[in-house]
């Protein structure tokens, strides 16, 4: 069993990859190792052989979302993005929040969005949850790293202006000044999620009502809704889509993990659609 432990990780990293996920229930992953003929599952309690390899630590990225007794997921092995997210999680696990802290965080989250919210909102993107390392937060102009879902939105919106940031060691007062850009023409960024994910106890479709309600505050029947982030759209897209006419009918990776030109070119045809005029990269115009 030990020798095909790199065989099943690197069968269910390939797996992960291909179908633009970031991670996987042990249940899940052990139907597909069966499947590939690598860990025989139980008929009566399916993911049982799995779980017992990763209790033993044989899959040490693996990690148990809300600390021991709680349902594992398989990330990629090899992505520094997904273990961050990993360990983040892991350092949250077990800690019980508070009312307080969690309002608090609430707070902070939406007085940062509400900085840039635009008179009119155009185009109202809406992506899973804030990062669980909030100070990664879209809206925060001092984010030194990992800031991926901003990258991937101005490298398609602004090239030259990511360009800028970047050379300019993302600089807080550039990063100011691309959200005021991105405010003025129109685009807001809200979550599926109100909290991270580590905060989330049931299911992200339970999120959905109060999504809508949300869409109903905050857009007009012209404001064009785009879902980013794969199971965003498999979550949200119909739910939406029944009510609410604008809702762009384009499935959008996450833009890391390999999948940042994904996100470009899926990205770039959900504003055709939506009827924005991408900027010329070398002229900086439309």
């Amino acid at each position: 069993m030990i020798k095909d432990k790199n065989k099943m990780i690197k069968y269910l990293d390939d797996y992960l990859m291909k179908n633009h996920i970031q991670f996987i229930s042990a249940p899940e992953a052990n139907k597909i190792l069966e499947e590939a003929g690598l860990l025989k599952d139980s008929i009566h309690r399916p993911g049982k052989p799995l779980r017992e390899l990763l209790r033993k630590g044989y899959f040490p990225h693996a990690y148990q979302e809300n600390g021991k007794n709680s349902r594992w997921k398989i990330p990629h092995s090899k992505n520094d993005t997904v273990n961050l997210h990993c360990q983040e999680k892991k350092d949250m696990a077990g800690k019980k929040q508070s009312k307080n802290d969690i309002n608090e965080l609430q707070n902070r989250i939406e007085n940062s969005r509400l900085n840039y919210k635009p008179d009119k909102i155009k185009y109202l993107l809406i992506a899973q949850a804030p990062p669980d390392n909030i100070e990664r937060f879209f809206y925060y102009t001092n984010v030194p790293k990992h800031d991926y879902l901003f990258l991937g939105i101005i490298g398609v919106l602004y090239p030259n202006l990511k360009k800028e940031f970047l050379e300019s060691g993302r600089n807080a007062d550039i990063k100011e000044s691309i959200l005021l850009k991105f405010k003025e023409e129109g685009f807001y960024l809200i979550d599926l999620s109100e909290l991270p994910i580590s905060y989330i106890t049931t299911s992200l479709k339970n999120q959905l009502p109060t999504l809508a309600d949300k869409i109903k505050e905050l857009a007009d029947e012209n404001t064009k809704i785009i879902l980013i982030k794969s199971d965003v759209y498999e979550i949200a897209f119909r739910y939406l889509k029944d009510r609410f006419k604008n809702v762009i009918d384009v499935k959008i990776p996450f833009p890391c993990c390999g999948h940042q030109n994904d996100f470009k070119l899926a990205f770039s045809k959900s504003l055709k659609l939506a009827g924005y005029k991408i900027e010329d990269s070398k002229t900086n115009k439309l």
